[in-house]
């Protein structure tokens, strides 16, 4: 496996620290282990040149410095004076507040230490002098304040002839895969999937058990959340791929690199923009310790935007006319450059008019003689059951050519969830056609939750309901906010409601976000961005199998569930989008 360098594409290095990244890509280019070499990466408050793992060696942190022994006036253990009477900090002093600073991350987490409450792997932190060799530092007499254990210094002459060794020692580790998956979330926590406080099993299971405690956004994800350069980006994929992820994780690159930039993440819905809220506001205290200033992120609805940007508040009257065109040609007429980024979520279910205010909104950046927005979007096209239009890019402005991803890893839907779920797709021609065009087919799509993915139907009234909510709570102790159950319609979803036990009613809330303690239950419509271990899907009968939104919203619900997906619907006989899913009736229709 060859070095993954991040950012891949990066820029503004030093002549040594250009000299140290081809030094290090040389060392690892026939080598087929898992590394990661960070370039310019944040580390809390701190900012050291690169960071390496390596998933046989651990963790070395690198400091480069290009001075020449002729312009030092003096240097302590503490600073260095230069002869041009600018000062500095002794360059391994600062070095060991990384290590310090690494270390005491990675030792809070438990599940990296061993059984004596040691690292599992092992940290080394080194300084490379570009400009100096090893006799200059002996002779000049600054080996005795370079010499400051654990950094150790390499100069000129060592670079020259850099080994792994000479970064790492001749020790081997070997971490391992899952634990090289924690240090990077550790890291970095933007590219981290998901954190479940669970109790951790013994080290036999370590592979099974991280799979739900740490999950990191893989290589390639990471390197195109932090891709350089700017302007136009898009990211797809099926779901529960990490599209979000990826999205916050570049916001959160952007802020790194532009502290003071004003940055916009935009959703479709309330509950969308809720649920984002949430995930980044798990993220303050690790950007408060990275001493970024996260309130220059806002998070809102696309219509909030627009109604700020228009200055106006909507009518009581107000139709869908009026939220999908008539408020955003009004915010058009107002809008003018704010942000140094936007990025959408969901941008499928965005109409062109929500589009061209987002670029009108952003300002343009220049970067290596071209200029353009940064505009990133993330989103699914078949999930798309807002906006039935497909977006002709280019006459809105937007050239995403070569500057998008498509993922086809879903680190939550089952196995045997998404099958269905493609199955019923692609039964449709036309839905067919989408899936070999957004997802270039179904082959190559991989599932993370290789376990249990358990799929029932349940046939009858109400009541059935309510037993399977009730075992799936008392005899398979699921916690409630772990179940969702998505009805038709609001109506729907308040009369089940109305229907169930006292138990649980007093589980339950009619509600679009995520409460602790609670099962929701909501709409197919306002399912999307949540996700669930168990998911209930009511009265699928009453779904109109001649509609295209009908089938995508469908698709929706039976990808929201990691472990168990419920269907259910009055009867299976009659002829329903139920009767397709239980029977596998799935002729090709308008092929």
């Amino acid at each position: 496996m060859v070095l993954n360098v991040i950012p891949n594409n990066y820029f503004k290095l030093t002549n040594g620290e250009t000299k140290v990244v081809n030094k290090v890509r040389a060392l690892y280019h026939k080598d087929d282990r898992e590394c990661f070499l960070y370039v310019q990466p944040r580390l809390r408050e701190y900012n050291p040149d690169f960071i390496l793992i390596d998933s046989y060696k651990g963790v070395c942190i690198i400091e480069v410095k290009d001075w020449v022994l002729s312009r030092i006036e003096s240097m302590n253990r503490v600073e260095v004076t230069f002869k041009n009477g600018n000062n500095g900090e002794n360059p391994v002093a600062k070095t060991n507040k990384y290590f310090n600073c690494a270390k005491d991350i990675f030792e809070k987490d438990r599940f990296l230490l061993d059984e004596e409450g040691k690292l599992r792997f092992k940290v080394y932190s080194k300084v490379v002098f570009s400009g100096m060799d090893s006799k200059d530092i002996d002779d000049s007499g600054l080996k005795d304040v370079l010499f400051q254990p654990p950094t150790r210094c390499l100069g000129s002459d060592r670079l020259k002839k850099l080994t792994i060794d000479d970064l790492f020692g001749a020790e081997t580790s070997y971490p391992g895969q899952v634990i090289i998956s924690v240090i990077r979330a550790l890291l970095f926590p933007e590219i981290k999937i998901q954190h479940k406080q669970h109790q951790l099993l013994e080290f036999d299971d370590e592979l099974d058990e991280i799979k739900n405690t740490i999950k990191a956004l893989d290589c390639e994800q990471e390197k195109f959340a932090k891709k350089i350069p700017y302007g136009h980006y898009m990211v797809s994929g099926v779901p529960g791929s990490g599209k979000t992820v990826i999205l916050l994780a570049r916001a959160i690159f952007f802020l790194k690199e532009h502290p003071d930039w004003k940055i916009k993440i935009i959703t479709f819905n309330r509950s969308l923009a809720k649920k984002m809220q949430n995930r980044f506001r798990s993220l303050y205290n690790d950007l408060h310790l990275m001493g970024l200033h996260y309130e220059n992120i806002s998070i809102s609805t696309f219509h909030k935007l627009a109604m700020d940007t228009a200055g106006i508040v909507p009518p009581h009257d107000a139709n869908s006319d009026f939220w999908n065109r008539e408020l955003p040609l009004k915010a058009l007429e107002k809008a003018r450059p704010k942000y140094d980024a936007i990025l959408i979520d969901e941008y499928q279910d965005f109409r062109d008019e929500w589009l061209k205010l987002c670029l009108v909104l952003c300002k343009k950046q220049e970067y290596n003689g071209t200029v353009s927005e940064n505009l990133f979007m993330a989103g699914d096209r078949l999930q798309s059951i807002y906006n039935p239009h497909e977006h002709t890019w280019k006459s809105l402005g937007v050239n995403v050519t070569g500057r998008s991803k498509l993922l086809k890893h879903s680190y939550r839907s089952g196995k045997s969830h998404i099958d269905l779920a493609l199955d019923f797709l692609m039964s449709d021609g036309s839905m067919k056609k989408e899936v070999e065009r957004f997802y270039e087919g179904r082959e190559g799509i991989e599932n993370e939750q290789n376990g249990e993915n358990y799929i029932d139907f349940l046939e009858g009234g109400f009541e059935v309901i309510n037993d399977v909510l009730n075992k799936v709570l008392l005899d398979m102790r699921y916690d409630p906010e772990d179940v969702l159950v998505l009805a038709p319609t609001h109506a729907d979803a308040e009369r089940l409601y109305f229907k169930l036990d006292p138990f649980l009613k007093s589980k339950s809330i009619i509600t679009k976000d995520i409460v602790p303690g609670k099962i929701i239950i909501t709409t197919y419509h306002s399912s999307k961005g949540l996700e669930c271990k168990v998911c209930v899907l009511l009265n699928v009968n009453k779904l109109n199998v001649n509609k295209a939104q009908d089938k995508k919203l469908l698709y929706v619900g039976m990808t929201r569930a990691s472990q168990r997906l419920y269907i259910h619907a009055r009867d299976f006989e009659s002829e329903s989008f139920a009767r397709q899913l239980k029977y596998g009736e799935f002729d090709q229709q308008g092929v």
